[in-house]
Order: C-alpha cells, then sequence, then structure tokens
C-alpha cells in the first residue's frame, strides 16, 4: 500500500492537464493595460508568547499601466507587535516586462522587478520579509515559459 499511493499519485500527475496561477509569485506578464486592481490580504495566527490572536491585513492596489509596466501600492496594518492594530508598514512594487515571444499556444516572456518597502517594526528576526515586516529593497528578474496554453 505504501508503494502504491506515490505511484497512483504520480500517474495522476502526468495525465492532468493544467496551467499554473502564481498564486504566490508574480508571472513575467503584466495586468492589462489602462486597468486596476484591489487586493486585501488577511493573515491570523496563535501568539508565540501568549494566547493573543495575531492578524495583519494588507490592502493593495495594482496598476496596469502599459503592457510593459505595472505598479503595486500596499500598506499593513497588524497586532503582531502591539497590543493593537496600527498602521506597520508601506510597500511600492514595480515591474517592467522587456521580453515577449508570443506564438500560438505558446510564449516565453521576462521582466525585470524592483520593490521597496519602509516598516515601523523594528529587526527582530533573521529572515527577511517586505511584507511588514522589515524595510529594505529587493530586486530580480522573472522569466516565464509557458506550453501547449489552454484554450477556454
Amino acid at each position: 500500500m505504501k508503494r502504491s499511493l506515490p505511484a497512483f499519485l504520480i500517474l495522476i500527475a502526468l495525465n492532468t492537464s493544467a496551467q499554473e496561477l502564481f498564486p504566490y509569485t508574480e508571472p513575467a506578464s503584466n495586468m492589462p493595460a489602462k486597468s486596476m486592481s484591489l487586493k486585501m490580504s488577511a493573515m491570523f495566527g496563535q501568539g508565540v508568547h501568549g494566547n493573543k490572536l495575531e492578524q495583519r491585513y494588507s490592502p493593495e492596489v495594482m496598476f496596469g499601466l502599459s503592457k510593459k509596466w505595472m505598479l503595486h501600492a500596499g500598506l499593513t496594518v497588524s497586532n503582531m507587535y502591539e497590543s493593537f492594530v496600527y498602521y506597520e508598514s508601506a510597500r511600492l512594487y514595480a515591474k517592467y516586462r522587456f521580453l515577449s515571444n508570443d506564438d500560438v499556444h505558446k510564449h516565453f516572456r521576462m521582466a525585470a522587478f524592483a520593490m521597496a518597502a519602509y516598516s515601523r517594526n523594528h529587526l527582530q528576526h533573521n529572515e527577511l520579509n517586505l511584507m511588514g515586516e522589515h524595510t529594505g529593497v529587493q530586486a530580480g528578474l522573472i522569466a516565464t515559459q509557458l506550453w501547449n496554453k489552454l484554450d477556454h
């Protein structure tokens, strides 16, 4: 039984058709030009040093400025480091798509991104986190290859 379950899961994965939706990362593609989107994230957890329910809310507004440029602006409010909910941090994120090779049912795209964040919190962890915890700058490249794009 222990060997048949992994084999079964592998067989299912080999026969599955799917597209990556990038729920926690950004693809190299941008939002449509001249568009705006709003997002509200919330995180809840039990405090490490007590029974306090820790919570963090992160409203974000996103703009598709053109087919090559996208901009995000966001805030965080939380009670993770205080006994009350307070304004915690602000961040800006920009992405520039500089390469787009599109074909029928496939594409390859590359983009450069940068994010800057300011946080009122003091550095308490060795883990870098620009989503409310720390002040800092992040930059990088994104490459997305899509094969056999599904049409719906």
